[in-house]
């Protein structure tokens, strides 16, 4: 998958660069020929540096913080894994050339919609909606959000979860090792949609 994404470094133009997210061990230790933006959470020695990230109610907020400067950015957007996704377009658009101003308020302007990050109400029911491809980290920053939503009082919390079946045998050992890790979750319910228990091999061994 590196090398496909990465062809762009390879085969585009002279003037091209990347900017990339050197919290990421792949991206941090690769070969670029291009000019390389960084961009990070933990990595403090990053062009860009996002900190104090939170979640306040519908906001998701921090400081983006570059050559000396510190920059606060709030998104109607839940979820706390979005601070790189900010933090990298923050980047992109001071290499076009925008102003910290007009980057804040592109990002106030920002709303999600469909079935990608939004959340939103049906029935009188509060829905935060996810769709898209499967993988234990998706799940678990799906989760990590659904924690950080708050509720009404006596209201309940409930998680509709895919597993992760596109991974021919290893499917059911990722999967089992993905529930484990559910308990470390404030959901009230989990329901699972997904291949039907005739699907399980008879001689899997779930311990």
């Amino acid at each position: 998958i590196a090398h496909d994404k990465l062809s762009f470094d390879r085969l585009g133009e002279k003037n091209k660069f990347a900017v990339i997210n050197i919290d990421d061990d792949i991206l941090r230790n690769y070969n670029f020929n291009s000019r390389v933006v960084t961009c990070g959470i933990t990595h403090k020695e990053a062009d860009y540096v996002a900190e104090n990230v939170r979640q306040d109610g519908i906001w998701l907020r921090m400081d983006i913080s570059y050559k000396g400067k510190s920059v606060p950015i709030q998104i109607n957007i839940p979820g706390e894994h979005n601070a790189y996704n900010a933090v990298l377009a923050f980047a992109m658009a001071k290499e076009w050339g925008l102003s910290d101003e007009e980057i804040q308020e592109g990002f106030m302007a920002y709303k999600s919609q469909g079935i990608r990050q939004n959340l939103c109400e049906v029935a009188g029911r509060v829905m935060y909606i996810d769709c898209f491809n499967i993988s234990v980290d998706s799940i678990k920053s799906c989760l990590r959000t659904l924690d950080s939503i708050e509720v009404a009082p006596g209201s309940r919390k409930i998680a509709v979860l895919s597993g992760e079946n596109a991974l021919g045998e290893d499917a059911y050992p990722v999967n089992y090792e993905a529930g484990l890790t559910l308990g470390d979750y404030n959901a009230d319910e989990f329901i699972f949609v997904g291949l039907p228990e005739t699907a399980l091999p008879e001689d899997y061994n779930y311990y």
